[in-house]
């Protein structure tokens, strides 16, 4: 007969609640980051149509959307990594009592890390991108630049590029990944 480790109330609750405020600051950061990326479009895409360079005027708003969303793709990349690690962490710290506790609590982190990580710039492009610009010739600004905008047909472009990027870049990172592995 197998003894039962026994952790009392308190400590569990006070592993819960460490674990749970370590993935709140986490989810966090990841939407610090998105808000990063809203600074970095809104300043690049500035910048780019202020140049007087024949290339980069017409197309700031590609060239944005592109370099965004590759840099997203870094993001994402790097940080899956970390999450998987942070996600162990805090499963452990809690001490589950059963390996279905535990698993149930790691799928669970994972599953908030990830879908934040991979889709939180997708869900911001498609839903939130221009909606709180106002109407004609207000000049809402943020930090001295005019908002993020779409353009006059929509962000659906935007959402294709965005998508496209981060899903075919994934796919070819980890098939470069498992290639390495062999």
């Amino acid at each position: 007969m197998a003894i039962e480790p026994f952790l009392p109330f308190w400590s569990k609750v006070y592993r819960i609640a460490a674990a749970n405020s370590a993935v709140l600051f986490v989810l966090s950061l990841l939407l610090a980051t998105v808000f990063g990326m809203i600074v970095y479009r809104i300043i690049l895409v500035t910048v780019l149509t202020a140049s007087d360079h024949p290339i980069w005027k017409p197309y700031a708003k590609i060239t944005t959307s592109i370099t965004a969303s590759l840099v997203n793709l870094v993001v994402i990349v790097i940080m899956d990594k970390v999450y998987r690690e942070l996600t162990a962490k805090l499963t452990n710290l809690e001490q589950p009592r059963t390996q279905r506790e535990y698993e149930d609590s790691f799928t669970f982190k994972m599953f908030l890390f990830e879908f934040i990580n991979m889709y939180s710039s997708l869900i911001y492009i498609a839903f939130f991108k221009g909606r709180f610009f106002g109407h004609p010739g207000d000049t809402f600004t943020l930090f001295g630049f005019r908002q993020d905008q779409c353009e006059l047909g929509g962000c659906l472009f935007e959402v294709c590029v965005q998508l496209a990027i981060i899903m075919v870049g994934k796919q070819i990172l980890n098939n470069i990944s498992e290639l390495s592995w062999a």
